[in-house]
């Protein structure tokens, strides 16, 4: 159903191969083989589908259709055929949110995903990634209104665990904000939601907690990393 795209990393293997060989035509069985790479790391293999089979021009695809992560074993390398998936949460309805780019709808990326961890709660509680185990001081930034992904839940998620185990966790989560949140404040913010792509908040939600975040942000890395003032 998926062809390969790409191998991330591909380039730092000392050599790989792909079965069948040659184009890899949708529907074929496929392996894949790496050998090279360093132990223990983390390979993502991304799948693209045309989406000309959803009405849409044929020349159009969509890239980052599917995404699986593996690990390379001790030697550094990755069979597929016998390689066990990294945990993920499945998206839900993908294809048909990005179908709003070919029909004129709103497109929130957000809501495949959230879709996937309501219809996939066990992944969901194994693909959590152990942030108790980060020891240094951390902080995390989210909004609740991020329209592509729940970057207010997450870092709410990860502050709880955190002052659970009583490790140094600094949150900001802004109510009425979307993903846009990685400015100064000193930016127009009124263009985030003009395209199709939803990126959430208000402008005034997005300009606020960009005011509030980054000098936070900066004083939390000057104090954490012992940068002297100048």
């Amino acid at each position: 159903m998926f062809a390969p795209l790409c191998v991330a990393s591909l380039a730092s293997a000392q050599s790989f191969q792909f079965d069948p060989a040659g184009k890899v035509l949708a529907g074929n069985p496929v392996s894949i083989r790496l050998e090279g790479l360093p132990a223990n790391t983390e390979v993502v293999i991304n799948a693209e589908r045309p989406v000309s089979e959803w009405g849409a021009p044929p020349d159009k695809r969509v890239v980052y259709h599917s995404e699986v992560k593996f690990k390379t074993d001790a030697t550094g390398k990755l069979d597929l055929a016998s390689a066990k998936p990294l945990p993920f949460v499945p998206y839900v309805e993908f294809q048909q949110e990005f179908m709003g780019f070919q029909t004129g709808d709103a497109v929130h990326i957000r809501r495949p995903q959230d879709k996937g961890r309501a219809a996939h709660p066990a992944e969901a509680v194994a693909a959590r990634i152990p942030v108790e185990r980060i020891k240094v001081p951390l902080m995390v930034i989210g909004a609740q209104d991020d329209q592509v992904w729940a970057s207010g839940m997450m870092a709410q998620n990860i502050a709880e665990r955190r002052v659970e185990a009583k490790l140094e966790t600094t949150a900001l989560i802004y109510t009425d904000a979307g993903h846009a949140i990685g400015g100064t404040g000193y930016s127009p913010t009124t263009a985030y939601n003009s395209s199709l792509n939803k990126m959430g908040g208000t402008p005034e939600g997005n300009a606020r907690a960009q005011a509030d975040a980054w000098p936070k942000m900066i004083a939390f890395l000057k104090r954490t990393l012992g940068v002297a003032e100048r």
